[in-house]
């Protein structure tokens, strides 16, 4: 079987038939064994050929959470071509796990927030607000629907990863927000009517508008579990509002803190106060 034909089954397999991100992200990363190998046929690899293209990925400069993230995709879709005799090994040891550095998260401050706030729109700005209040991912919100929104309940209905859905949190203030915008939008049952790649650009151009360096939906993501944290939120009660899978993987993104956090942690919880 073709590397293409092989990837484009395990996708189909694994997924499920999704329509959300989760396949397009599978195929992004599997095809840099494509890039590497071209569409050759699977039973010609061995054990070596995934060590050559280990070295090559990871000597192509890109970040180590980046080089993660594919290496365990290549990973689970090899594990995939030997369960289904597709190769005469799993060559898994060939690719590395990747530890990633503790390095603090990279969220958006408070005050770029408030900047592109105030050139926003009420749709970008509705928008805005559930990215800071909510720490839901990106595609969960760009893919909500007005009938998933319970103003009275102060919640919105998302489907995230995996096509997992998941309740989100809402403040008074983004409640209102909301409400003064679904008020007034346009007729249809999506909520505000993006794609990801959309709200990316909607992101972009309020920050170039307003002078903002760091925009990426995700940074908005980490900046809400950072200020949850600080604000007394405990891993376990976090990680549920995040979405994750584990308190382990809350605390290997989270617990991370600058020595001026824990000169603060320390005035404050020292017990010789």
């Amino acid at each position: 079987m073709l590397l293409s034909e092989a990837i484009g089954e395990f996708v189909s397999d694994v997924t499920k038939g999704k329509t959300n991100e989760t396949p397009r992200t599978y195929f992004t990363k599997l095809c840099r064994l494509v890039d590497f190998f071209g569409d050759i046929d699977c039973c010609s690899f061995t054990q070596s050929s995934f060590t050559d293209f280990s070295s090559w990925f990871v000597g192509r400069g890109l970040s180590p959470f980046t080089v993660r993230s594919v290496f365990m995709n290549v990973r689970h879709f090899l594990k995939w071509l030997y369960g289904r005799d597709l190769v005469s090994a799993s060559f898994v040891d060939a690719v590395p796990s990747v530890k990633l550095p503790r390095c603090l998260p990279k969220a958006i401050s408070q005050a770029d927030f408030e900047k592109m706030l105030a050139v926003a729109d009420c749709r970008d700005k509705a928008f805005l607000m559930c990215l800071r209040d909510t720490g839901a991912r990106v595609g969960g919100l760009c893919g909500a629907r007005v009938s998933d929104l319970e103003l009275d309940n102060k919640r919105l209905y998302v489907l995230e990863k995996g096509g997992r859905g998941r309740y989100v949190y809402l403040s008074q203030f983004t409640c209102d927000c909301l409400r003064d915008y679904v008020i007034s939008r346009y007729p249809g049952d999506a909520l505000f009517g993006l794609s990801r790649g959309g709200a990316y650009s909607m992101l972009r151009r309020l920050a170039v508008r307003c002078g903002v360096k760091r925009f990426n939906p995700h940074s908005f993501r980490h900046a809400f579990a950072r200020d949850t944290i600080k604000n007394g939120c405990d891993l376990s009660r976090l990680s549920r509002l995040m979405g994750h899978s584990s308190v382990k993987v809350t605390a290997d993104f989270y617990s991370v803190w600058s020595d001026a956090e824990l000169q603060e942690a320390h005035s404050l919880y020292s017990p010789l106060k």
